[in-house]
């Protein structure tokens, strides 16, 4: 079988060998990330952007599937979904390439400058029971616990929000260092 370029409406409409033969070659094959969409370095997005994609590639077991793409192109490009599933398959899969290599420096960011290895006390205190908020922490410690902040915090860009992130992991540390006799 050839693999030729097709629509995303296409793709799903092909018979079941078929698409085991693109399902192989759109997980294996050498595509590029490629921003067709300008989304543009992630540090410059808004941080609910980006923590919403990061939220599908860390915190679900499904991933980031087509409908995640799709739902969340359509609200960055302004273009119905429809619209999109009409581009090459091949184009959105460079698309998301290029989302999984902008969340994966999101994520080596957060955890070489942001993460921290807990002491004992902290383990013991059950420190790990606040992963299962994911991204939620972020968005209270930005909101000072503020509920009514969030849509607010959501627009900044995410390289403020991470700025004021590191600052608090830093005033904390030497807070910590301070204390210590």
């Amino acid at each position: 079988m050839k693999i030729r370029d097709i629509t995303f409406i296409e793709y799903v409409s092909l018979d079941l060998d078929s698409k085991i033969v693109y399902d192989y070659y759109l997980e294996y094959g050498k595509h590029k990330a490629v921003d067709h969409f300008g989304i543009g370095a992630f540090v410059d997005a808004s941080f609910g952007f980006v923590k919403d994609l990061q939220y599908y590639f860390n915190s679900t077991q499904e991933g980031f599937t087509w409908d995640d793409f799709f739902k969340e192109m359509s609200i960055f490009t302004g273009r119905g979904v429809h619209d999109l599933q009409h581009m090459s398959i091949f184009t959105l899969m460079e698309v998301v390439k290029y989302i999984t290599d902008q969340v994966s420096i999101i994520n080596n960011m957060e955890a070489n400058y942001l993460g921290y290895a807990p002491d004992a006390n902290e383990v013991r205190a059950g420190i790990d029971k606040f992963s299962e908020y994911g991204g939620f922490v972020q968005f209270d410690s930005l909101a000072q616990g503020d509920l009514l902040r969030y849509d607010a915090i959501k627009k900044l860009p995410y390289s403020i929000c991470f700025t004021k992130l590191k600052l608090e992991v830093d005033r904390s540390t030497y807070q910590k260092n301070l204390n210590v006799k």
